[in-house]
């Protein structure tokens, strides 16, 4: 075990957290969630209406995300053992809980020596609700139960929901995490033979309902080799958005939701490129004007595909 003064992140996650969370009763696929490292779909600060040009990006993210009851919603972010924390800190960890994806009551920072519970709908600027030293887990616990123990949460926010538009399927809120999968590339125009069948390893990603209306999805992804990494990079593809008009996710394996995407990218003159007939880099002779449109499909009852054309 690290020491006080040596404690990296890592280690206050693994020391720290995870045991207080432990003895608060929260576990990952249970009735009272942790995700971690929740993924946003939109992953930058905003009021009001979107401005991708302009809305600064979310720095950052919070190590643990807990579900009291699977809808209260509260943070916790960790940080290494030996400076303090800063108004810096406090500010990254709040704009990510207020967040509209997130929607946290509380959001909590650890250094493995403070812990600090702040209140979500107050300022960046307002002390902390709660400070308390985190090295032994029972009596941490205990010091933070009726803050963010479960049942302390449901109760206290049982008449505002956390979660204000219709879920997403069975048992879901209107917004979820991917944690993990895959994209098969089935088919694309021009047929190029080396593509049939490429599969690469979906590492995160959200889908969440619109207030608009339809579902949104997107996912990062990771090719098997460094070179198809950078060409599918450069098209766009490693981190990509699709859209489905469906009120929610279908529970059917026979029928699932269909989402729709696309995007262009324009490649230069003189650029280089991965050739996947020859594997190697070849040089453009000519402009390249890439126009991509692409399927997935998926649901709470099947396994998600996407497909190319």
């Amino acid at each position: 075990m690290a020491s006080e003064s040596t404690r990296s992140e890592a280690a206050v996650r693994e020391e720290i957290i995870a045991p207080i969370l432990k003895e608060l009763g929260y576990r990952s696929n249970s009735v009272n969630d942790i995700r971690y490292e929740l993924n946003l779909r939109y992953p930058r600060d905003f009021l009001g209406h979107k401005k991708p040009t302009t809305d600064p990006p979310i720095r950052g993210k919070a190590d643990y995300v807990c579900y009291a009851g699977g809808r209260v919603a509260w943070t916790v972010e960790a940080k290494p053992s030996g400076p303090d924390f800063t108004i810096d800190d406090v500010e990254q960890a709040f704009t990510y809980a207020r967040h509209p994806e997130v929607r946290a009551a509380y959001f909590c920072l650890c250094n493995g020596r403070e812990w600090r519970v702040y209140a979500t709908d107050a300022s960046a600027e307002a002390p902390p609700l709660r400070t308390i030293d985190p090295r032994e887990p029972k009596t941490a616990a205990r010091n933070l139960e009726s803050l963010l123990g479960a049942a302390a949460l449901q109760t206290r926010f049982a008449v505002v929901a956390a979660d204000s538009l219709p879920p997403i399927g069975p048992g879901l809120l209107s917004f979820a995490q991917i944690i993990g999968g895959f994209t098969a590339y089935d088919r694309c125009t021009p047929d190029l033979l080396p593509m049939r069948g490429l599969t690469l390893s979906v590492t995160g990603g959200a889908i969440q309902r619109l207030e608009t209306g339809g579902l949104s999805v997107y996912w990062q992804a990771r090719a098997p080799y460094a070179p198809i990494q950078r060409l599918l990079e450069r098209l766009g593809l490693m981190r990509a958005e699709a859209f489905s008009p469906a009120n929610a996710l279908s529970d059917q394996a026979t029928n699932p939701t269909v989402f729709d995407g696309d995007m262009s990218t324009v490649f230069p003159a003189g650029e280089r490129l991965y050739d996947l007939s020859k594997h190697e880099d070849v040089v453009l002779p000519f402009p390249m004007d890439c126009r991509l449109k692409y399927r997935g499909t998926g649901g709470t009852g099947s396994r998600a595909v996407q497909r190319t054309f």
